[in-house]
């Protein structure tokens, strides 16, 4: 299935800030993960990466770090500037060089507009398409009530999917 392929993708093509392949144990040890789609040459990204970068270290300092983690997914034109761009993010990323990975994964989650951040869970289901904005994660937002408001729609997934089995 879709939800499937996607944790294949990340769990074979998922590298860490160093460019070490991360690996499949680890993106499951996770609860959420957000793929960020966005590039350095995006003006909106370039305002969104800082706070995005805030709402991980305070979420990831309330929660632990087993409980939310970001995968960089790059729409840069070049690699010098995905290495530029992924030097200034703390998270994990799909190196630049493998379009194969982060095309699947624009095509997956419909992506026509940067900067994008979707969560999903370690089943690859989405639980939000769109994190970044309203009262989620963004400038003038408390990223600890946004990322409350995101565990919620987990808790709302799971129980309507109890419903639908039980």
């Amino acid at each position: 299935d879709a939800n499937a392929q996607v944790m294949e993708i990340l769990a074979e093509n998922v590298v860490d800030p160093n460019g070490d392949l991360v690996g499949r144990n680890k993106i499951q040890s996770h609860n959420l993960l957000a793929l960020y789609f966005s590039a350095r040459w995006c003006p909106p990204c370039k305002l969104f990466t800082p706070v995005l970068k805030e709402a991980y270290t305070a979420v990831r300092q309330e929660y632990g770090a087993a409980e939310f983690e970001v995968i960089f997914v790059s729409y840069d034109r070049d690699g010098e500037d995905w290495k530029w761009y992924v030097g200034q993010m703390p998270w994990l990323s799909i190196p630049f060089h493998n379009e194969y990975a982060a095309a699947m994964l624009k095509v997956q989650y419909e992506v026509s507009a940067i900067p994008r951040l979707v969560v999903i869970d370690t089943r690859g289901r989405t639980i939000v398409s769109s994190a970044r904005g309203g009262d989620l994660f963004g400038i003038g937002n408390d990223s600890l009530l946004a990322y409350k408001q995101i565990r919620n729609n987990v808790v709302d997934k799971d129980a309507k999917a109890k419903e639908s089995t039980g």
